[in-house]
C-alpha cells in the first residue's frame, strides 16, 4: 500500500519587466504568446482557451525522462490585471501535485511588475516545492528574454 502525504508550500515571485502592463498580460492571454515561452523545450500546448472556465493543457519530456502534463482551469479573469488558474501536474500518469496560481499585473515606473502567486499540495513525496519555483522562475526568465528581444526593447 503507497504511504499517503501532502504537503503544503506557497511560494510568490515579482518581477518587473521593461515593457507596458498591456504588453505582459497579451504574453499570457494570447495562446500564440504563451507558447512561445511558457513551455519547455521538450513540451507542447495541448489546448489553451484563456476564459473563465478555459483550459490549458501542456506536456512534454525531456530526452529519456518520464513525461510531464500539466493541465489547467481558469477559475477568474480580471482583464488587464489578474487571473486565477487551478492546476494539476503528473509525472508518468502519476499525479504529483494540485496548485492554484494567481498572476497579477501592475503599473510600474520601469514598465510592468508582475506578482506570481503559487500555492500548492504536493502529494505523496513526489514533487518538491522547491523544485517548482525554481522551474516557475525558469519560465518567467524564458519570458523576460522573449520581451527583451523585442523591437524597442532596451
Amino acid at each position: 500500500m503507497t504511504q499517503r502525504s501532502v504537503t503544503h508550500a506557497t511560494f510568490c515571485v515579482e518581477r518587473v519587466f521593461d515593457c507596458p502592463p498591456a504588453r505582459l498580460w497579451r504574453a499570457f492571454a494570447d495562446p500564440a504568446e504563451k507558447v512561445r515561452w511558457a513551455c519547455h523545450d521538450q513540451w507542447r500546448m495541448e489546448e489553451m482557451t484563456f476564459a473563465v472556465g478555459g483550459r490549458e493543457v501542456a506536456g512534454g519530456r525531456d530526452p529519456g525522462g518520464p513525461f510531464w502534463r500539466f493541465d489547467g482551469t481558469y477559475l477568474d479573469i480580471a482583464e488587464g490585471e489578474r487571473f486565477c488558474l487551478a492546476y494539476t501536474m503528473s509525472r508518468d500518469d502519476v499525479r504529483v501535485s494540485a496548485s492554484m496560481i494567481t498572476w497579477e499585473v501592475f503599473a510600474d515606473p520601469a514598465g510592468a511588475r508582475l506578482t506570481f502567486t503559487d500555492q500548492g499540495a504536493y502529494l505523496d513525496g513526489h514533487a518538491d516545492p522547491a523544485e517548482r519555483e525554481a522551474g516557475s522562475g525558469a519560465g518567467l526568465d524564458n519570458l523576460a528574454a522573449l520581451l527583451a528581444a523585442e523591437p524597442g526593447a532596451a
